[in-house]
């Protein structure tokens, strides 16, 4: 037996900054907060999909630093503004997981360098919005693994084993022997009331 297990890209994702207006020490929150993704080890990758849960973030745009046809670097809009919280002020969609595909997207996502996901909450009731669980995977990042890597043989002799029949029959003889010995010792004689010629003998009354 096989199953299919999926591999995410190995990425390194910043901590997301958030904008302020005006200058550095203001407490003024644009509502605004930029994360960053890199792939280290590698000059470019191939993007599929792009999977998150969010964090009380109202809408979420993503853009792309790819390889120009002159080889220059160049950012491309890959997912317009986009809601993900159907009403700021109120939970709907607050914890949801979202999921965008290379069919999603406005342009190709081949030859990626880095990918910035640009996060916005304008409701001022959440004082902390992030996306938590981010991940990218790569084209054909289904990969077949067989069972028996996943799964201890032990347990699947204990999830699938039937008991042997031998000793389930056994087991049945033992029992109706035993029942049989318990009939032949039982006695047919009845029992009669603890009196003598009409009246009950003292010692023969037992307090329970």
């Amino acid at each position: 037996m096989e199953s299919f297990k999926e591999f995410p890209c190995d990425a390194i994702i910043k901590k997301p900054v958030v904008l302020r207006v005006g200058e550095a020490s203001s407490d003024f929150r644009s509502g605004c907060a930029v994360v960053d993704i890199l792939f280290p080890g590698t000059d470019t990758v191939n993007i599929d999909r792009i999977s998150f849960k969010n964090n009380y973030c109202s809408s979420v745009e993503i853009r792309m630093k790819v390889h120009g046809p002159d080889s220059n670097e160049v950012w491309k809009q890959c997912i317009k503004k986009t809601k993900l919280m159907p009403e700021p002020h109120y939970e709907a969609g607050s914890q949801s997981y979202f999921e965008f595909t290379a069919q999603d997207m406005c342009v190709p996502t081949d030859k990626v360098i880095m990918i910035r996901i640009i996060l916005r909450q304008s409701s001022p009731h959440w004082a902390n919005f992030g996306i938590d669980d981010l991940k990218c995977f790569p084209p054909s990042s289904l990969v077949i693994v067989p069972l028996e890597a996943t799964t201890p043989d032990s347990k699947i002799t204990e999830i699938y084993a039937l008991p042997d029949p031998t000793q389930v029959s056994q087991s049945m003889q033992q029992m109706w022997a035993m029942m049989e010995e318990i009939k032949a010792s039982q006695t047919d004689q009845l029992i009669g009331r603890f009196d003598v010629d009409g009246s009950y003998d003292i010692n023969l009354l037992s307090y329970t």
